[in-house]
């Protein structure tokens, strides 16, 4: 979870719009709509790194579950050498299950969050 701002909306939105190419002084002169679209810009720029940020714990998650069952398979071969190849067996199987369950999440949660009404993946009408 990141540490909270200390900056206020307004402060967060200036900053925005100043990376989005606006002046200081043309931010004062925004009117409601561009600021309204401003601001939308700075939802989707969070959304953005939130995706980010999850897709990276995703990828540490299953390196990690891609090391640990070898690391296990090794201590265990060194213990009992004829039972490693059903105990691989099993765990590669386990694994492949756990990963396909989270791959599901993820696609159903990446599907709703495109679809929820903040989200980009919205429909635009032209």
């Amino acid at each position: 979870m990141s540490a909270p701002t200390t900056f206020s909306a307004s402060e967060r939105l200036r900053a925005a719009g100043i990376v989005a190419g606006y002046s200081k002084t043309s931010i004062v002169r925004l009117t409601e709509r561009e600021h309204a679209a401003l601001a939308l810009t700075q939802v989707h720029n969070d959304a953005d790194g939130h995706t980010y940020r999850m897709w990276r714990r995703v990828g540490s998650a299953i390196q990690l579950f891609l090391y640990l069952p070898t690391a296990m398979l090794v201590a265990l071969f060194l213990v009992n050498p004829r039972m490693v190849t059903f105990l691989a067996a099993l765990a590669m199987a386990g694994m492949e299950v756990g990963i396909q369950v989270r791959r599901r999440r993820i696609s159903r949660m990446t599907i709703a969050r495109a679809e929820h009404p903040a989200g980009k993946g919205r429909r635009r009408e032209r």
